[in-house]
């Protein structure tokens, strides 16, 4: 067996005043966050090895993200919901209203669609057409079409949405959140 390169991936700021508010932020609310380090494994054999952030529902639906590969970026590394009805819609709103509050804008925001997910010994199918459907609604965009229709990469596009949009004030953190 060939050995795997391994990067480690440190936290940049952007990560690390999310983490480091997070669960302030979300004290009361019904969504516990947890911190640790992800590893994910790139096809060409590399390893890398980030911290990240998981937000989780009570219904055990949850989005992680992670210090992304550039000083001014995060990236989405997982978002799942088993139980559907809406709740990844809800997580991403509960995602970018935390960024927004706690940074004070949407940075540079990255994710990669690879047509599934396998996370705490479930697998989960999803085409990365439907994926990238799903992230287009919040204003994602394909910037690597490499490798597709196995893989794409999306980033965040500031003027493919206008946040308003996404009706935040329909929720609040540290109290009563409704979708």
């Amino acid at each position: 067996m060939k050995n795997k390169k391994i990067i480690p991936v440190t936290a940049n700021p952007i990560f690390t005043k999310l983490k480091n508010n997070s669960e302030r932020y979300f004290h009361g609310s019904e969504c516990q966050v947890a911190y640790h380090e992800y590893s994910s494994l790139i096809v060409s054999g590399i390893k890398k090895i980030r911290p990240s952030l998981t937000i989780k529902l009570t219904d055990g639906s949850w989005i992680q993200i992670g210090s992304g590969d550039l000083s001014d970026q995060i990236e989405i590394m997982t978002i799942a919901a088993p139980n559907g009805k809406g709740k990844g819609s809800f997580l991403m709103k509960v995602f970018l209203k935390f960024v927004l509050d706690v940074i004070g804008y949407i940075p540079k925001i990255c994710l990669e669609c690879t047509g599934d997910l396998t996370a705490n010994g479930y697998i989960f199918i999803s085409s990365v057409s439907s994926q990238t459907k799903f992230f287009r609604k919040f204003g994602f965009r394909v910037k690597s079409r490499k490798g597709y229709p196995y893989y794409v990469k999306m980033e965040f596009d500031h003027t493919k949405i206008k946040l308003q949009e996404l009706h935040f004030d329909q929720f609040t953190m540290g109290g009563n959140m409704a979708a």
